[in-house]
């Protein structure tokens, strides 16, 4: 029978991988922590990896090794706020036109061999 969205799942405890020695605790941690998100063991662990490489990477950018982590992601902060607000005060015509340059740049840059596009081009 379905369960609602809002049930969480039930604990599934999965039979350790015997290439992987790590203890049953381990296993019943998982378990827990995806029936708590209302998700599978696989996809906790998987969004759990995804998450962890995101932050590995963050941490080993060269701006957080040379600024610190903490004002490596305040400035990210700002400089998004920063563009947002940029963005909202140009006009619709502004903004086209803007993306158009850009487009334009791009074409100019995959048609001197460096890349190819992605999509076709639409005219």
């Amino acid at each position: 029978m379905p369960q609602d969205s809002g049930t969480p799942k039930p604990a599934e405890i999965t039979i350790p991988a015997p290439w992987f020695d790590l203890p049953k605790s381990f296993y019943e941690k998982l378990a827990g922590y995806a029936q708590e998100f209302g998700m599978t063991s696989a996809e906790f662990l998987t969004q759990s990896m995804a998450h962890y490489a995101k932050e590995l990477r963050e941490r080993n950018s060269p701006a957080a090794k040379t600024l610190g982590l903490r004002v490596t992601r305040q400035l990210k902060k700002l400089a998004s706020e920063g563009a947002k607000n940029w963005w909202s005060q140009l006009t619709p015509e502004q903004r086209s036109e803007r993306a158009k340059k850009a487009n334009q740049a791009r074409w100019a840059k995959n048609n001197s061999g460096e890349t190819t596009p992605s999509r076709e081009r639409k005219e």
